[in-house]
């Protein structure tokens, strides 16, 4: 799986192990960074440990050439289709892999040798089924992917006036919310009701409903390396839930003095300050 990313003004590609050691096989054309980035991790076919894993790329070249292999699939555009949507896809190039398998296995020898693309692209369709069965099988918990990236890619900064900048955002299997302290102290000096503050603001952003009205049931943990703190909660998103559309912004008529927005949490924390005094 590849996920795009703009940081700093800069687009990066986060690619899994497993997707470079595959365009090792079978593109013939890869960019020369791919195969440095493969040497320098050391990667082989008889270790499979953590082929899971993504590794940051940032050369242009390569992040030109992702965007060209579609057959390694992109997170973006997987991460709001329902589980049946993703077996859909799975199904429906399973079934192109049994169609070619049937005519390449038709052909005589001679034309078997003459036509060595479609066995590798039996293997790349054979791979994208692979990524996308591992993707769902994550967020049905059946399957163990690193879950730090999300907060990277889809999350939400709030300004605290006692813990510096957090960030918050869901874990790549959405069950999840992840909470995590910017100023380089351990996610456990995060003030609790900060934390849930942020937290509140975030589900209200994602449009995150909850199971059970009137419950909020969030237990908190912090991650093995104490780099994060995982919040389990009880929502889930709204099924007729449409994003709002973001209206271009017209030329203002006079001068007019900028006014920084509140962020949601802002505005739910100045209020709570208020009715305190």
């Amino acid at each position: 799986m590849k996920i795009f990313n703009r940081e700093n003004d800069q687009l990066v590609v986060y690619l899994q192990r497993k997707n470079i050691k595959a365009i090792i096989k079978y593109e013939e054309k890869a960019p020369k960074a791919i195969y440095k980035t493969a040497k320098q991790l050391g990667l082989t076919d008889f270790d499979e440990t953590h082929d899971e894993e993504f590794v940051r790329l940032t050369d242009k070249k390569t992040i030109e050439f992702l965007k060209r292999m579609h057959w390694i699939p992109d997170y973006r555009e997987l991460r709001d289709l329902s589980d049946e949507d993703l077996e859909a896809k799975t199904n429906e190039r399973s079934a192109k892999i049994k169609e070619m398998q049937n005519y390449f296995m038709a052909l005589g020898p001679y034309d078997q040798r003459s036509n060595p693309s479609i066995p590798q692209e039996i293997s790349k369709i054979n791979q994208t089924v692979k990524d996308i069965n591992a993707y769902l099988w994550t967020r049905q918990g059946k399957y163990d992917t690193p879950i730090e990236l999300p907060l990277m890619i889809d999350c939400m900064e709030d300004v605290l006036e006692s813990s510096g900048t957090i960030r918050i955002g869901l874990s790549i299997d959405k069950k999840h919310i992840l909470v995590e302290n910017k100023s380089g102290a351990r996610a456990t000096s995060i003030n609790p009701f900060e934390m849930q503050m942020g937290i509140m603001a975030f589900a209200t952003e994602l449009n995150l409903n909850q199971n059970a009205p009137g419950e909020l049931a969030i237990t908190v943990r912090p991650d093995s390396n104490n780099r994060f703190l995982v919040a389990d909660y009880n929502f889930e998103v709204a099924k007729d839930y449409v994003p709002p559309v973001q209206e271009e912004p017209q030329e203002p008529t006079r001068l007019v003095t900028p006014q920084k927005k509140k962020s949601l949490f802002q505005r739910v924390f100045s209020q709570k300050q208020k009715d305190e005094n």
